[in-house]
């Protein structure tokens, strides 16, 4: 069955990518590059070496590595017309999609699920990722927040499924080039390694503890001695900035707070029911004991304490109105919520019928189509 089932994701995953590109094409030419992505890109062309590109964009606030990237392989590569230009944001969203479908299907096999299970739940999250609206959007916006969709969403898999705690090394340069496609992604790497140095303190492990905070030290030191210049101006004079000490600032915060927490969770739109379904199934997981422990806490320390968390200490600090786009550092937890969920759902399934076995394996691949791949499929032929 693993071979089957592994032929089947391959023919599948490049059936969904042509799919995914079908419904990205569009977004290529057909409009002249907006003011944000003509910024982006004239700091690039117009630096010829890293000195100056650091220095040009220091007003975007923004990490250098997406302009470093352009400026010396993408527009050798592929040039500096329109075309060019956003090609590589199509590229990073088709990135995005490939792993989005591996890390459902690397859930699913973490939690104990066959092969064939892992590859139908993968295909049909692979679908909805297809057709998401906000990540096509992203295709086709030459700037770097398909990179950082499609980073975050290898960095969460890793989390979640990559036995960080054992392959700290290869997780630490994961977590470095997160850090460094946007500064939001420090929220989701500082509540990570905080919750690795727990979980090591509950095993009475305190080198192993200590090792996940010098890590997260090392890469933001790192991430800011890169990007100093606009890390530091960011950090000094923020958009439309506040002080704490305004009287209600801290109630201000928290009422924007919970409206940006709404918005990201319409952001994230997910599939079947409302994104606060799904996370609720994930957190009750733990009551049916159909999750490890360990994935319920890494999911929901990154659902509920670094998203809200960043959102109030922004709104402390600023009245900027965040754009959906900025919710992109946090698109990595879009899969992982539904492959956790959707192992939830299998095994309330398995033990309300109380007749399935781990053995029938077509049996269970239709368990885990509800309710999920059954509308993604509906999706899937309508997007076609």
């Amino acid at each position: 069955g693993g071979r089957w089932a592994t032929g089947l994701l391959v023919v599948g995953s490049v059936l969904v990518l042509l799919l995914a590109l079908r419904l990205r094409l569009p977004n290529l030419g057909g409009r002249p590059l907006g003011f944000d992505e003509a910024f982006h890109s004239g700091a690039v062309l117009a630096s010829p070496d890293i000195g100056s590109l650091r220095r040009a964009v220091t007003p975007q606030f923004q990490p250098l590595l997406d302009h470093l990237l352009r400026r010396f392989f993408w527009a050798p590569l592929l040039g500096s017309q329109e075309l060019g230009i956003r090609l590589p944001a199509m590229i990073a969203s088709l990135l995005a999609i490939l792993a989005t479908i591996i890390t459902v299907a690397w859930g699913f096999l973490r939690n104990g699920r066959s092969h064939l299970e892992a590859a139908i739940a993968a295909l049909a999250v692979g679908i909805w990722h297809a057709g998401y609206g906000q990540d096509i959007g992203a295709s086709g916006f030459a700037r770097h927040y398909a990179l950082t969709g499609c980073v975050s969403i290898i960095w969460t898999g890793l989390f979640l499924f990559g036995q960080p705690e054992r392959r700290w090394k290869g997780f630490a340069l994961a977590g470095l080039l997160f850090a460094n496609t946007h500064f939001f992604s420090l929220a989701m790497i500082g509540t990570g390694y905080a919750l690795l140095a727990v979980e090591h303190l509950t095993r009475s492990k305190r080198r192993a503890a200590l090792r996940e905070v010098v890590v997260f030290v090392a890469i933001v030191l790192l991430t800011a001695a890169i990007n100093w210049p606009a890390l530091s101006a960011l950090l000094r004079n923020p958009i439309e900035p506040r002080s704490i000490a305004e009287a209600g600032a801290v109630l201000t915060a928290l009422g924007e707070t919970r409206v940006l927490v709404e918005r990201f969770l319409n952001f994230l739109d997910l599939p079947v029911m409302p994104t606060v379904l799904w996370l609720l199934l994930v957190l009750a997981g733990g009551l049916t004991r159909a999750l490890p422990l360990s994935h319920i806490a890494r999911a929901g320390s990154l659902a509920c304490v670094a998203v809200p968390g960043l959102f109030f200490l922004g709104c402390l600090r600023s009245g900027y109105h965040l754009e959906d786009r900025y919710f992109m550092p946090f698109l990595g937890l879009a899969p992982v919520l539904l492959a956790l969920g959707a192992v939830v759902l299998i095994r309330l399934v398995e033990k309300a019928i109380g007749r399935l076995r781990r053995d029938s394996e077509a049996r269970l691949a239709g368990a885990a189509a509800l309710p999920l791949a059954a509308y993604l499929l509906v999706a899937g032929i309508r997007l076609a």
